[in-house]
């Protein structure tokens, strides 16, 4: 799978090796960061100051990497406005989140509204130092078992109008919106196919 995995500023420079650890695990298990930064910023051989980049690169640059992913991990502990900005981002866009915190960090100290966002794509776990490995071992298992298969698709014009149509629409990606039609729409009322691979939609 395609991770993405990011925390604020803040939170990399009082939480280094809690990211690495993220980082490692990640990796680890087989499956790529689709951004790098708290890689080289975690890293005691070379580490990273800062990007040296102005804010609209850097916001290109993480909505693109986050646009990527199978599944975003956040390290919440030290929350920021960026970093609330993301979450909400990924959460619109139908990406299964993962936000980490730090056992004896209050909800209060997070965000009050952060708790409250009804979404089966959020999940929040707090953590401590003997268990965040496992606990980011477990979520990743269960996210493998719904993991997507990539393919080419090609579109005609009048598809591909309709695809970006329904897919600002419903306000998701244009790859969740057209797996959403072709399960809704297709699988669910296709009797044959459903006689035959037993789903159990109908």
């Amino acid at each position: 799978m395609e991770v993405y995995f990011t925390t604020s500023t803040l939170g990399v420079n009082e939480n280094k090796q809690n990211c690495r650890l993220i980082v490692n695990t990640i990796e680890d298990l087989g499956h790529e960061l689709t951004l790098k930064w708290i890689k080289l910023a975690t890293d005691v051989k070379e580490p990273l100051k800062g990007r040296e980049a102005n804010p609209k690169q850097i916001f290109k640059e993480n909505l693109d990497a986050l646009m990527q992913a199978d599944v975003a991990i956040f390290e919440i502990t030290h929350l920021s406005g960026g970093l609330g900005y993301q979450i909400a981002y990924s959460l619109a866009k139908g990406i299964s989140t993962l936000c980490l915190y730090k056992e004896g960090t209050s909800y209060k100290n997070l965000s009050n509204f952060l708790p409250g966002i009804a979404s089966d794509s959020l999940t929040l776990e707090k953590y401590g130092e003997s268990t965040l490995k496992s606990v980011l071992v477990k979520y990743i298992a269960e996210q493998e078992k719904e993991t997507l298969i990539k393919f080419n698709f090609i579109a005609n014009k009048e598809i591909k109008n309709y695809i970006e149509w329904a897919s600002e629409k419903a306000k998701v990606s244009k790859s969740k919106c057209l797996r959403d039609l072709i399960t809704k729409e297709i699988i669910r009322k296709d009797e044959g196919y459903q006689k035959r691979s037993n789903t159990g939609y109908i």
